[in-house]
């Protein structure tokens, strides 16, 4: 990586690819950096600013606070997860454990944002079976796995409804890997949707989608399993609005203003607020994220430390009964 202090604008190169470049045209955010300090790739890899910056600020924040004793907090407990990536993050988190009311993710893009909604998620694997024998002899005989793909990859979506040719708050069926043979297939398909009802009608889009493809290709099998991955956040983080408000407030407190997100994926804090807590997920200073154009800002970084600080001191005056919280969320 690099380190560029106090940045002056313009394109910054990346050295380890002379052919790409952070451009402002292609990063409008850039142009509010002039006078920070940014951090880039060298143009080959990631940068891992998801989450290392989420990681970087709860180390600093916790450092800050027993620096600072004289800062009132109550109990703050962190947690460290694998596996978020691939919606396995808080397979076995353990809340009673964790003794919380309420969480926090640092994982979110840009600055002084909260996302309050997330996709609900499903994912389907399909399984197809054909039948493999010899080329020389297969007349009649074999039944090609991978041309069932094909006639079941052509009633899938192409102009609506996939993540190529949809935006904001519309969801997608997304085929997105693929591993088999003549004899074999499994197909794994994302469902993602704002509106939890939606999957279930993507899901019989999949399921009439497999019988056709299966009624075309006589002695074959195309079998659909649907796996609930997570759902949106904003139907448990209604059940406990100050987890919001407090956040909102909190950077309130710092000069600032919070802008309420959605985001078109997931976070450990939709699947922890499903299981009952209520976890918002908080902006870290971070662009361009799972891209070797990944780049972050340390002085949003260092402001996200300052919101999680503030944060900690009004959770700790709303139970002593000294903080009012106005207006709902």
């Amino acid at each position: 990586p690099q380190v560029i202090r106090s940045y002056q604008g313009g394109p910054i190169p990346l050295p380890g690819d002379p052919s790409k470049a952070l451009r402002p045209e292609e990063n409008p955010e850039l142009n509010r950096m002039v006078g920070k300090t940014l951090i880039t790739t060298d143009g080959t890899t990631l940068l891992g600013a998801d989450d290392k910056t989420g990681l970087a600020i709860l180390v600093e924040t916790a450092a800050y606070l027993v620096e600072n004793p004289q800062i009132r907090h109550g109990t703050i407990r962190y947690l460290f997860t694998c596996d978020e990536e691939i919606g396995r993050g808080v397979d076995f988190v353990d809340l009673d454990r964790l003794g919380a009311q309420v969480a926090y993710t640092l994982d979110g893009t840009g600055a002084y944002a909260i996302d309050v909604e997330t996709f609900s998620a499903d994912q389907a694997i399909i399984t197809i079976t054909g039948r493999n024998i010899h080329p020389s002899i297969a007349k009649g005989r074999m039944v090609n796995a991978l041309r069932v793909l094909g006639e079941l990859l052509r009633e899938f979506p192409l102009e609506e409804l996939s993540p190529e040719s949809t935006e904001g708050r519309q969801g997608f069926i997304h085929p997105y890997w693929v591993e088999g043979g003549v004899g074999k297939v499994v197909l794994r398909v994302l469902l993602r949707d704002f509106q939890t009802p939606r999957l279930q009608e993507y899901a019989r889009f999949l399921y009439q989608a497999a019988a056709h493809a299966q009624s075309l290709f006589p002695g074959s099998s195309v079998e659909v399993a649907i796996t609930p991955q997570y759902r949106n956040m904003a139907e448990g983080l209604a059940k406990e609005p100050r987890a919001v408000a407090f956040a909102q407030k909190a950077l309130e407190h710092l000069g600032r203003t919070a802008h309420l997100t959605f985001v078109r994926g997931g976070t450990d804090g939709a699947r922890l607020t499903e299981m009952g807590l209520p976890t918002p997920n908080l902006s870290t200073g971070q662009y361009n994220p799972h891209s070797v154009l990944e780049w972050a800002c340390l002085d949003e970084m260092i402001d996200t430390v300052a919101w999680v600080v503030s944060l900690a001191e009004l959770w700790a005056s709303a139970e002593d009964g000294a903080e009012p919280v106005d207006g709902t969320v």
